[in-house]
């Protein structure tokens, strides 16, 4: 009796799902119908006496969508110095890769560049010199950033951006 039981339990429990999946499939045809017919109703066609006749009535209010992607989230890389080795005055630029996984936002990038030197104690900062610049990137965008036609007088310099960093020795 009891593997009986146990059969009959099964089925039911197969029947209910079998139930909910065909109600959901049903729901889901009513929704697609519906859907459609929302978007047909700008456009009737009726036929009367073998004559076809069109009504086309405009839309109330223009569709919008909207995508909330929060903040925005920049990500700094791919960092390029050219010329790598300047000669003293000869201008070079400084470039990076800003990508906005968020939402649509204002950058600002931040190069240093700071001029060191070694002393008897290891290497030393003398300067620093701070540019920026600033820009608009949309959600999912990806623009790269360029400092171009900086001057160095001779030396050896740290630059860096957001974490990124490289060295320039420029007329030496």
């Amino acid at each position: 009796m009891q593997p009986l039981q146990n059969d009959i339990t099964r089925f039911a429990g197969r029947i209910q799902i079998a139930k909910r999946t065909l109600l959901l499939a049903l729901l889901t045809a009513v929704l697609v119908v519906s859907l459609i017919s929302s978007c047909n109703s700008g456009s009737q066609s009726d036929i009367e006496a073998g004559n076809t006749q069109t009504q086309t009535t405009a839309p109330t209010s223009p569709v919008t969508t909207s995508v909330d992607y929060g903040p925005p989230v920049f990500q700094v890389s791919d960092m390029i110095i050219k010329p790598r080795v300047p000669a003293t005055g000869e201008p070079f630029d400084v470039s990076v890769v800003v990508a906005n996984s968020g939402g649509p936002g204002e950058y600002r990038a931040e190069l240093t560049i700071d001029e060191i030197f070694q002393s008897e104690g290891g290497i030393e900062i003398y300067d620093t010199k701070v540019f920026d610049q600033t820009i608009d990137i949309e959600a999912n965008q990806t623009k790269t950033v360029v400092f171009d036609s900086l001057y160095l007088q001779e030396g050896i310099f740290i630059i860096s951006i957001e974490g990124l960093e490289d060295y320039i020795e420029v007329g030496c």
